[in-house]
């Protein structure tokens, strides 16, 4: 099993709307992209200061279920349209189980 770990740091053109429009679409993918086993997502919980803005946490059962995940049409459109516009800088990670 891949995990794929991604955060998120906000740029200053992003709104509590925004916000709630990429979590809304985060949600939608794991319908439409059958490479998903698992998918948490959500604003950062401010515990520690410093953090990112936003995190991920996608598994998969390989990298190459991973690589089609990043390509896939639903996953472009929605780094496109809501979260991209929005975002200043990301960090990635992978690890295996």
């Amino acid at each position: 099993m891949l995990t794929h770990i991604v955060l998120l740091k906000w740029n200053d053109k992003v709104t509590a709307e925004c916000i709630a429009a990429i979590t809304e679409n985060f949600a939608k993918l794991p319908a439409v992209i059958p490479e998903i086993k698992s998918y948490e997502f959500g604003p950062d919980a401010g515990v520690i200061k410093n953090g990112a803005d936003y995190a991920l946490v996608a598994k998969f059962n390989n990298a190459e279920e991973l690589k089609t995940y990043i390509k896939h049409q639903a996953h472009q459109d929605f780094m496109k349209h809501y979260s991209m516009p929005y975002i200043e800088s990301f960090q990635s990670a992978q690890f295996e189980l």
